[in-house]
Order: C-alpha cells, then sequence, then structure tokens
C-alpha cells in the first residue's frame, strides 16, 4: 500500500467514522467529539484499535492472513455493488434531484460496474486457495453487522433533515 493509497483510506475511514457518529449509529462514548476539531476520535481510535487486533490474529495464525484478503475483496464488492444499486434506483425514481456530479456513463455504466463487481466476487471465490475459510469468515462478519445494525442501529439511527426530505 503507498503512503497516497493510506492517506485517502484514512481519510475514508474518518468519514465513514464521523458519518456513523452523526446518524447515532455508535455508543455515545464512541460518539463523543474533540470540540477544537468536531473529530470522534474514541470511535476512529476504537476502530483503528479493532484494526490491529485483526492484524495479530493474522500474525499470529498466518493461514488468517492470507484468508482476510479476500474477505475484504469480497466485502468492498459487495458494498461497491451496493452503492451502484443506489445509484440507479435515485437516478430511476429520484431523476428530477439535482445533482453535483453527473457520471459519464449513467445507469449503463453502473449495470457494466456491477457486471465487474460480480466478477470479482465470482473470481475471489473460485480461485482463492482458502475459498471455505473466505466465504465462512465473510458470512460471519456480514452476520455480525447485520446483528448489530438490528439490534442496535435500527432503533437509534437518525437522518438529517436532507435525507428525510428525500425519504
Amino acid at each position: 500500500l503507498t503512503f497516497g493509497g493510506s492517506m485517502c483510506l484514512s481519510y475514508a475511514y474518518g468519514k465513514l467514522i464521523a458519518a456513523m457518529a452523526d446518524s447515532r449509529l455508535l455508543p455515545n462514548f464512541l460518539r463523543y467529539r474533540l470540540s477544537s476539531n468536531n473529530v470522534p476520535v474514541a470511535g476512529i481510535a476504537m476502530g483503528s484499535v479493532g484494526g490491529m487486533v485483526i492484524i495479530g490474529f493474522c500474525l499470529i495464525d498466518t493461514s488468517s492472513f492470507e484468508v482476510w484478503p479476500g474477505v475484504i475483496g469480497i466485502l468492498a464488492s459487495i458494498t461497491y455493488r451496493i452503492q451502484l444499486i443506489g445509484y440507479i434506483q435515485v437516478r430511476t425514481k429520484l431523476a428530477c434531484l439535482e445533482r453535483e456530479f453527473k457520471w459519464t456513463f449513467g445507469i449503463v455504466g453502473a449495470v457494466y460496474a456491477l457486471c465487474v463487481y460480480g466478477a470479482c466476487v465470482a473470481s475471489i471465490v473460485s480461485l482463492h486457495k482458502y475459498k471455505w475459510a473466505v466465504l465462512g469468515t465473510t458470512a460471519v462478519v456480514l452476520i455480525l453487522f447485520t446483528v448489530s445494525y438490528v439490534f442496535y442501529g435500527r432503533e437509534r439511527q437518525t437522518f438529517s433533515d436532507e435525507e428525510l426530505s428525500l425519504l
């Protein structure tokens, strides 16, 4: 991973944690923001510690070091596919909505990208040395995220005025 890539990932990670804090998807102690820069420091620190724990597991069990890149690839592909489906939904159901940025290829490009990310998942599953471990770990991660959202996040989540106007 290059320095530029690390900085982009850190920036995106910080934005994600801040958005989760704004939507009340984090517990109160993780949502706490510093007054000087309005950053949810505890949430970012806790997520970083979680990443370090995963790295620690990979160093202890070297076979897991080969599993996690496949899991991350599948989860990233799923995430991108969900974003593309959201884009298609917004373009078809809310066509009159003003957009700051326009995608050159539109819905056709989104459908093509859906196919590309589907092929990514298929290639990871079919070609990975530890495909069953990758699939099992991915399923466990997805189940944990779903259960945490159903039992914690769904009741506490809030939406901005702009989001509510679209709902």
